[in-house]
């Protein structure tokens, strides 16, 4: 039998049946508004009060605090993305990408990397950029080479010899001076000179070694990379790549007083500017010496007498 509630005479409400006849009067002051009418019914079946605790509203909540999962699709997923985001995060953020950048030109802002103390940041020097770094310092080496005697200069002696076996440092050859000494020498002019890079010797350099000399005491010369004046085992095989020839004058190798200088006496470093990184002009890279490559200074066939220095000034990146 179908109920309503319907407002009769002084405003009160009222329970009423499908003919209309009132059945209660439902008190609506305070908390008894729905606590007047125990049963209702909607044609076919008696529904019992709806209380805060118990009866339909329990049932429901019942129902809520036990809604099935499912483990395998819900457990599985978050898994899954929190090994994904724990992969690819650190303490400090995005720690890898993966995904290649397109083809093409691809600007990313202006980035800084950083070991939490040192900085590798953007330079620019005349229109160049370059990526310049404290945390990955070129480190300077001065080595001097003692041609003294009278018979230093044998034929096809390797007089400089430097050697890198580092499997990932870089030599970088930055300037190369002959300078001749205070004494001198009597004796006949050797020939000409060969400076080269040698590609994959097959035999490398023993003997002969001297230390180089570092710009800042706290730098140190990488493992396997060696100097040698005049080793006794020379570097054979491999490649050469020649840089150029030269010849010194008399007075340049001390065969004769400097009482009539040539110019080239009276080059920078007090001698002879062999090489010189910076002829090339920014941007041009000096001459760089890779694993298993070496850098020498070498006399040709034929012999002579001399006394002279050469340095060699060269930078090294770890």
């Amino acid at each position: 039998m179908p109920l309503t509630i319907t407002q009769v005479q002084g405003g009160q409400l009222a329970l009423c049946d499908s003919d209309g006849n009132i059945l209660a009067i439902i008190d609506d002051s305070g908390a008894k508004l729905l606590r007047t009418a125990a049963r209702l019914h909607d044609g076919s079946t008696f529904y019992t009060g709806a209380k805060e605790s118990g009866g339909n509203l329990a049932d429901i909540k019942s129902k809520t605090d036990n809604i099935p999962s499912d483990p395998a699709r819900e457990s599985g997923k978050l898994t899954s993305l929190e090994t994904l985001i724990t992969a690819i995060k650190n303490t400090d953020g995005i720690k890898k990408i993966t995904d290649a950048f397109p083809v093409g030109d691809n600007i990313i802002g202006r980035i800084k990397v950083t070991d939490g103390t040192r900085i590798v940041d953007v330079t620019v020097k005349d229109g160049l950029y370059s990526i310049r770094s404290d945390i990955v310092e070129e480190r300077t080496f001065i080595a001097e080479f003692p041609f003294a005697g009278d018979s230093p200069f044998a034929a096809n002696k390797q007089h400089v010899v430097i050697y890198n076996a580092n499997a990932t440092a870089v030599v970088r050859i930055r300037k190369v001076i002959w300078k001749p000494t205070t004494g001198t020498r009597t004796g006949a002019v050797p020939g000409y000179w060969y400076t080269w890079r040698r590609v994959g010797p097959t035999t490398p350099p023993v003997g002969g070694l001297i230390t180089p000399w570092p710009s800042d005491t706290n730098d140190s010369l990488p493992a396997s990379i060696t100097c040698h004046n005049g080793p006794t085992t020379p570097a054979a095989g491999g490649s050469l790549q020649t840089f150029g020839t030269f010849t010194p004058q008399a007075d340049e190798q001390k065969l004769t007083t400097l009482d009539a200088p040539t110019m080239a006496a009276l080059f920078e470093g007090a001698g002879m500017t062999i090489y010189d990184a910076s002829w090339g002009g920014p941007g041009v890279k000096p001459v760089s010496i890779r694993q298993n490559q070496t850098y020498e200074v070498v006399q040709t066939a034929t012999p002579g007498t001399g006394s002279c220095y050469v340095y060699v000034v060269f930078t090294v990146i770890p």
